[in-house]
C-alpha cells in the first residue's frame, strides 16, 4: 500500500432480477461507477438489513417491488476512486448479491 493512499470501503447489497431471460440493470448516475449499467441495488444505511436495502434500493431505482429468494453470493472490489469530501484515493467496495422475484409496482 503506497502511504498517499486513503482507504473507503462500500458495503452494498445488489438485486438479480431476471424475467423471460431478461437481466435488469440501472445506469448509474453517478459515484465510480458512473455512466455503467450495473444492478440495482447501493449502499447499506444504518440499521438496515441487507435485504431491506436491496428491496428499498429497487423500489427507489426501479420502482418495484422484489422478494428475496436467496444469498447467491459476495465480491469485492478495489477501485481508484476520490472522494474529495472524504480525503480518499481508493474504494474497498464489498457486494452481496441476492436472487429475486420482482412484482411490479
Amino acid at each position: 500500500m503506497n502511504k498517499n493512499e486513503k482507504w473507503h470501503r462500500h458495503l452494498g447489497a445488489y438485486g438479480i432480477c431476471l424475467n423471460e431471460d431478461k437481466l435488469l440493470v440501472i445506469q448509474k448516475g453517478s459515484g465510480p461507477y458512473i455512466g455503467r449499467y450495473d444492478l440495482p441495488g447501493g449502499t447499506v444505511e444504518a440499521n438496515e438489513s441487507l435485504t431491506e436495502a436491496v428491496k428499498r434500493e429497487f423500489v427507489e431505482e426501479a420502482g418495484i417491488d422484489v422478494q428475496i429468494k436467496r444469498n447467491v453470493g459476495v465480491c469485492d472490489y478495489l477501485i481508484p476512486y476520490e472522494l474529495a469530501n472524504r480525503g480518499t484515493s481508493d474504494i474497498h467496495h464489498i457486494a452481496i448479491f441476492y436472487s429475486l422475484n420482482s412484482h411490479e409496482n
